[in-house]
């Protein structure tokens, strides 16, 4: 919730850039979902390999953070 709110405020704060950084990730989206997937994969493949037992997850960046 805290998420959507800080992107809500900044789109209502800061539109033309909030719009910038908008369009820009929504033309990267499957490159960024993909490089997120890779690098968890490899991240899983390096602990297994270590015999460290660990879950590895993912997410994209949301507008405000950026």
């Amino acid at each position: 919730m805290k998420w959507e709110l800080e992107d809500l405020a900044f789109h209502f704060e800061e539109p033309p850039t909030y719009k910038s950084i908008a369009k820009l990730l929504d033309e990267k989206r499957v490159e960024r979902e993909g490089y997120v997937t890779q690098a968890i994969a490899r991240l899983q493949t390096e602990l297994a390999t270590a015999n460290i037992r660990a879950e590895v997850s993912g997410r994209p960046k949301h507008i405000y953070s950026i």
